[in-house]
């Protein structure tokens, strides 16, 4: 449990959920707030617990790389992570009007 609280795992399931399967190289790229150790740490933290699992495929270049995706787990945690964000909007949206 105490994986999901860690730095950078949101911006990686977002990412993935984003777009589909997608290469570690491409997530560093994106994901600037930790290290690619870490962001390589995490993702195996992830597939570990079930919420991402790894794919073989290919680059642009016809190279076999590793992809990830998000597992059915993977996608509802997103999708709870997207409500509780929903909810912290609608509640700061409306403490700042008041």
């Amino acid at each position: 449990m105490e994986y999901v609280f860690q730095k950078g795992v949101y911006d990686i399931l977002i990412e993935i959920k984003k777009h589909g399967k997608v290469q570690p190289s491409k997530l560093a790229e994106v994901i600037t707030s930790i290290s690619e150790k870490t962001l390589y740490k995490r993702l195996e933290e992830l597939t570990k617990i079930g919420l991402i699992k790894k794919e073989a495929g290919f680059n642009e270049y016809g190279r076999p790389v590793t992809l990830y995706c998000l597992t059915p787990l993977g996608e509802e945690v997103v999708k709870r992570f997207i409500d509780v964000e929903k909810i912290l909007k609608r509640g700061y949206e409306s403490s700042s009007t008041a």
